[in-house]
């Protein structure tokens, strides 16, 4: 019962769904800004192919990182793996992998843009993706870097 209270806290209490809750709220209070980036993305016929497929490789960056922070792939990975708090550690990788994912799903989304959605939701969508996507990479990216420098410090 604690790891799920953990992983809840991990999915509601983070910077990503900070984003998303904000990006919504700007949907609904002022939605000028959002109707401004659409209209400049939508100007550039190249930006609006291509944007999306940058969430795709971040999400491919992160699937490789995760396993990286997961399984640093040398000697030391025991001392990783016997930590007691690494059960921890791998709720929010994965927590974070599944942001990753559903941030993807937002982007084909975009990048589809079905007639039944309207762009300023689609828009909202792809700029939720967008932001949760890098803020899940640059998490990523710095977690691997501690538990390198951490590891390489206790042996």
């Amino acid at each position: 019962m604690n790891r799920i209270a953990d992983i809840l806290r991990c999915v509601f209490i983070s910077f990503e769904f900070f984003f998303i809750t904000s990006i919504f709220f700007l949907l609904f209070r002022f939605p000028h800004p959002l109707v401004v980036i659409d209209q400049s993305i939508q100007a550039s016929s190249e930006a609006s192919k291509y944007l999306p497929g940058s969430v795709i490789g971040l999400m491919i960056f992160c699937a490789k990182t995760g396993t990286e922070i997961l399984l640093p792939g040398n000697s030391k990975d025991k001392i990783l793996v016997e930590w007691p708090m690494y059960e921890k550690l791998e709720d929010r990788v994965y927590c974070g992998l599944v942001y990753c994912v559903l941030s993807t799903m937002g982007a084909i989304i975009y990048l589809i843009s079905p007639l039944f959605i309207s762009r300023i939701i689609l828009i909202t969508i792809f700029l939720s993706a967008a932001s949760v996507a890098f803020l899940i990479t640059a998490q990523f990216y710095l977690a691997k870097n501690k538990i390198k420098m951490l590891l390489e410090r206790h042996t």
